[in-house]
């Protein structure tokens, strides 16, 4: 069923409509007239006069046809549109997601460079302190402080504090 309407999507918008809407018509015309070729001067109109069944069930087909296409391309609109709806959705969250991400390789990117100027920090303390750590055997009581305070996480929240 598919097909058909991808066949009938190749034609464009306008000229299905006024076909639709002309084989309406010519339904309408075809069923009320057939009515009136029955009677004497109507039944000399070749063909249709000659046939009244045949032109019933013509127009019946061709009210009922044109029905059923008019439905169906409404139908296809409001899908259409329900789509066009989606679309621009997603595209308003995908600028807010690019908008995130920028915010997001920001903080990355702050976080990176404390922890690298830390790690610059604790380097240098090492390397002032290095006399004193290596002047005897023992170990120094600066050497666990410089240690723990290199551990520390600097973004774990204290007790209390909010953020």
């Amino acid at each position: 069923m598919w097909q058909i309407h991808w066949i009938i999507g190749l034609i464009p918008e306008s000229v299905l409509i006024k076909i639709y809407y002309f084989s309406l018509i010519s339904g309408i015309i075809l069923y009320f007239g057939s009515k009136l070729f029955k009677y004497f001067p109507f039944r000399l109109v070749p063909f249709f006069g000659q046939y009244p069944k045949l032109t019933e069930l013509l127009g019946v087909f061709l009210l009922v046809s044109s029905i059923y296409l008019l439905g169906s391309h409404s139908n296809e609109m409001v899908w259409q549109e329900k789509i066009k709806e989606v679309e621009d959705k997603v595209a308003i969250a995908e600028q807010a997601s690019a908008d995130a991400n920028a915010k997001l390789e920001i903080e990355h990117n702050k976080k990176v460079a404390l922890l690298t100027e830390r790690k610059v920090l604790y380097k240098e303390r090492i390397k002032k302190e290095i006399v004193r750590i290596d002047s005897e055997c023992k170990l120094d009581p600066i050497v666990p402080k410089i240690h723990n305070d290199a551990a520390k996480n600097p973004y774990r929240k204290k007790e209390g504090e909010t953020k």
